[in-house]
């Protein structure tokens, strides 16, 4: 009855990656080459997106508060990343 049940093979695999891996798998030269490269075309900029992403991802994880200047940061981040994918289209 109803809708039938949601299965893993529902959805990609990258619905289970965490950011980490989320990151690795954009970072990797090969995958950057095929996929990525034509929305961000400078690698260690997405790169080090990432990672800055990371590091605000994991003290929000775990309720440290975030300063000003940090908020700044990830939305700076944000609008870069925005105006990337708007730029490849």
């Amino acid at each position: 009855k109803g809708r039938p049940a949601l299965t893993r093979s529902d959805f990609p695999l990258s619905a289970y990656l965490d950011f980490g891996s989320l990151k690795e798998e954009i970072c990797n030269q090969e995958k950057y080459d095929k996929f990525f490269k034509v929305y961000f075309p400078v690698h260690h900029e997405i790169q080090s997106w990432l990672e800055s992403l990371n590091a605000i991802r994991i003290a929000v994880a775990h309720n440290r508060p975030i300063s000003v200047e940090t908020y700044d940061r990830l939305l700076h981040i944000r609008d870069d990343i925005i105006t990337r994918v708007a730029q490849a289209r």
